[in-house]
């Protein structure tokens, strides 16, 4: 998968449409995310304590992409 379509579908799939299960498919069991004051280990945890919370109060929240600036 290229990165453009990893990114769309990261903003997209997970935080505009809560599909969780695409999460899974695009990381590694044992990938590490950090936010500001936690890092969460591995996408289970991300998905139940972060995503989960995010979807609960940004319930109507869209993402958009208007530029994509990849490094190489």
């Amino acid at each position: 998968m290229n990165k453009k379509r990893l990114v769309e579908r990261w903003f997209n799939e997970i935080f505009t449409k809560g599909d969780i299960n695409i999460l899974k498919e695009i990381t590694a069991p044992n990938f590490v995310s950090h936010v500001p004051n936690h890092d969460f280990n591995g996408h289970d945890e991300f998905i139940n304590d972060f995503i989960n919370w995010f979807r609960t109060v940004f319930t109507d929240d869209v993402w958009s992409i208007e530029d994509y600036r990849i490094r190489r």
